[in-house]
């Protein structure tokens, strides 16, 4: 399995993640100009590391816990600044990039199962981003995607008046995209229950799982043990 994060970066030097298994020949800063700044996946943001951290931490590491996953590879892009911030061209070159180097590790022989990790929203209908993913899904590449954090019914935008404005969870609606790896999760708080700031709906939304009191890991070698972050 292939475990692609595309977020903020990841704490290159954290020893609760397998940056032994990170792929560098794929790995990408989306927002260098050299190849140096290319290369440079390190997080200041902090986000990236969590996630990443929550899907691959390693076992008995000073957490006292394990990511959900045992990943044989994970590759990092760099699509998210310092701020947590990106554009919508940015974002869309990180999917096509996903995309070109699964296909070219499928010319190798290299045959992986391919799981993106997207902890964002868009808004809008951008038709570029819709293509992207959509190319993503149809190269068997499952796309896992966060509800959102507006506390809001996505299904709402569907049902009464459009345009869909929420994505990706607005696509689960889109029959072009009915029976691919798409997987839109909502949070869930440590009784099981919605939690407050999760976006929800039952058209929109594909699965449900823990997003309060996570524990993972921040940049610098620390722990963080609560997280509202998607």
């Amino acid at each position: 399995t292939r475990i692609i994060t595309i977020d903020t970066g990841i704490d290159e030097t954290h020893t609760d993640f397998p940056t032994n298994k990170i792929n560098r020949r794929f790995s990408i800063n989306l927002f260098g100009k050299t190849n140096t700044e290319k290369n440079n996946l390190q997080d200041v943001n902090g986000h990236g590391t969590h996630t990443a951290g929550t899907h691959s931490m390693i076992p008995n590491n000073q957490l006292f816990g394990s990511g959900i996953s045992n990943a044989d590879e994970q590759v990092i892009i760099v699509a998210f600044d310092h701020q947590g911030q990106s554009k919508d061209e940015v974002v869309i070159a990180a999917i096509w990039w996903v995309v070109n180097t699964m296909e070219i590790s499928r010319r190798e022989k290299q045959n992986f199962i391919g799981i993106s990790s997207n902890s964002w929203t868009a808004y809008g209908e951008i038709p570029a981003l819709r293509t992207a993913v959509l190319a993503h899904l149809d190269a068997g590449i499952t796309f896992v995607a966060a509800a959102g954090n507006g506390a809001q019914n996505n299904d709402k935008q569907y049902n009464n008046q459009g345009p869909w404005d929420i994505v990706p969870p607005s696509w689960a609606n889109d029959p072009d995209f009915w029976g691919k790896p798409l997987i839109i999760v909502a949070g869930s708080d440590p009784k099981n229950q919605m939690y407050n700031f999760s976006n929800y709906g039952w058209q929109t939304t594909t699965t449900i799982a823990p997003a309060v009191a996570i524990r993972s890991i921040v940049p610098d070698k620390g722990e963080l043990g609560a997280t509202q972050k998607e």
